[in-house]
């Protein structure tokens, strides 16, 4: 029997030393602390080598190095792209890592409370 694991993280990155400001950007021009909530859904039958769907302290390194504190500059995109890049690019760190993973969402928090959420989804076996 098959079993669904879910991982969630949430947090906050700081991207005032990173972000050039556009436009385009996520959320009003004064934000620069954005909230994320990462669910990862996937099952038991493969998990990485140490037991884990994934280390959540991935998850927080990710947001850091991309758009963070630790993160190049970077021009400022739309939290819609901003959700959408990291579901797809976190999707990608964990099946490199072997698990079965067949879910990821990603929502980021702009302006006066908005949520924009990106869902990555494996295929099925039909859709391949």
């Amino acid at each position: 029997m098959t079993m669904l694991l879910r991982l969630e993280r949430s947090g906050r990155f700081n991207a005032s030393g990173s972000m050039i400001p556009n436009a385009r950007k996520c959320g009003s021009m004064r934000s620069k602390v954005y909230s994320y909530t990462v669910r990862i859904e996937a099952t038991d039958s493969r998990l990485t080598v140490e037991g884990f769907v994934l280390n959540n302290e991935v998850v927080g390194d990710y947001f850091d190095r991309k758009y963070g504190r630790s993160a190049p500059k970077w021009d400022a995109v739309s939290c819609e792209l901003m959700a959408l890049t990291a579901a797809k690019e976190l999707a990608d760190i964990i099946c490199g890592q072997g698990v079965d993973c067949r879910k990821v969402l990603v929502t980021i928090t702009g302006s006066n409370g908005a949520r924009i959420t990106a869902s990555w989804e494996a295929r099925s076996d039909s859709q391949a």
